[in-house]
């Protein structure tokens, strides 16, 4: 009996934190992704990458001691880049919003390279993908 009403007592406080959890989702993770994962050579770095708010995540998947990040080439000339250089299993965001510099034109074609780094040098023999940013 002791342990019925022990239960009863515990299993809304059990929902509760369910509820909470489910609730409290990072704002990146609900985002559905239009490009990626893309990887490196060494499959060391994955990269994605949204059309509207021009969102970019760079995630360091291999703990290796090495950074990684995205080099992004706009057709006519813009380049940007987002690195992770923590190697802690954590990915970095970037979007539109945060400043001018991640704010990419639209109505433009878009290469992302991802790369390790290799000293002071960014390996990037991964395979470059290009898309139309027209969002």
């Amino acid at each position: 009996m002791k342990l019925k009403r022990a239960l009863a007592r515990l299993a809304p406080v059990a929902l509760a934190a369910a509820a909470a959890s489910l609730l409290t989702a990072s704002p990146a993770s609900a985002i559905s992704w239009d490009w990626g994962p893309y990887y490196d050579s060494s499959k060391g770095v994955k990269v994605y990458f949204e059309e509207k708010g021009d969102r970019l995540k760079v995630c360091d998947i291999k703990s290796d001691g090495k950074w990684v990040m995205a080099w992004v080439d706009v057709q006519g000339g813009k380049s940007i880049y987002l690195a992770d250089t923590k190697n802690d299993g954590k990915c970095r965001y970037s979007k539109a919003s945060d400043s001018s510099y991640y704010n990419l034109p639209e109505k433009k074609w878009i290469e992302i390279t991802p790369c390790t780094s290799t000293g002071n040098m960014c390996d990037t023999t991964g395979k470059t993908r290009s898309f139309y940013n027209d969002h």
